[in-house]
């Protein structure tokens, strides 16, 4: 499955843009879910400027002890994702056909590489700022849209959007795009390239365990 785990490192960049739209989400199980519950707005951008200050701040111990970045990942972004909605769309029809088995080793699996690959770039952050524009939300407001910039130093600012639903009382995170680039359809491309080619049990035996 390397070439899963490894999907956006042909362009450093786009490596950067993935995992920084990690970073960005993933400090939301610092702050209490009721305090944001209502304002998707305000769970993105808070999340952004608190765990951003941590990373910069954290620098010489990722350094020092690399395998700090993914225990930080793996502590606070899983727990603020819709695992179960993302791994259904990333794994579209065949999500279907899976045993209940097989369900669960593929969300184990799927957390595992997007740790993996949100760890590799954290390391690309470094001071960027990020403004944020009022959610966007569906006619049933339970979905909502919120768009971001992350300003370059040289060069147009990155356009990133993070698409959230309302979950009970929690506002959770189920895909992201960056410059019209989904995160979810992305996966979901290469998981049917990979069960094409090796067929469905041979991809689950394949995820990290």
């Amino acid at each position: 499955m390397q070439n899963v785990v490894s999907i956006f490192t042909p362009a450093k960049s786009k490596l950067f843009l993935f995992g920084f739209c990690g970073l960005l989400l993933s400090c939301l199980s610092l702050y209490p879910a009721q305090v944001f519950a209502n304002d998707p707005l305000s769970v993105t951008e808070n999340a952004a400027n608190k765990l951003t200050a941590r990373l910069m701040a954290d620098k010489s111990i990722i350094k020092q002890k690399p395998e700090h970045l993914e225990m930080l990942v793996g502590d606070i972004l899983i727990p603020i994702f819709d695992d179960q909605l993302i791994s259904r769309l990333v794994l579209g029809e065949y999500w279907k056909i899976a045993s209940t088995e097989q369900k669960t080793a593929f969300v184990k699996g799927f957390q595992k590489i997007l740790i993996r690959t949100y760890s590799s770039a954290f390391a690309a952050y470094d001071g960027q700022e990020i403004t944020f524009k009022q959610a966007v939300y569906n006619k049933s407001k339970n979905k909502a849209l919120v768009r971001s910039e992350i300003k370059q130093r040289n060069g147009p600012p990155i356009q990133v959007s993070y698409k959230l639903r309302l979950k009970v009382e929690n506002w959770m995170v189920y895909d992201a795009e960056i410059e019209g680039i989904g995160v979810v359809k992305s996966y979901r491309a290469q998981f049917s390239d990979e069960i094409r080619k090796k067929g469905f049990e041979q991809m689950i035996a394949g995820l990290p365990s």
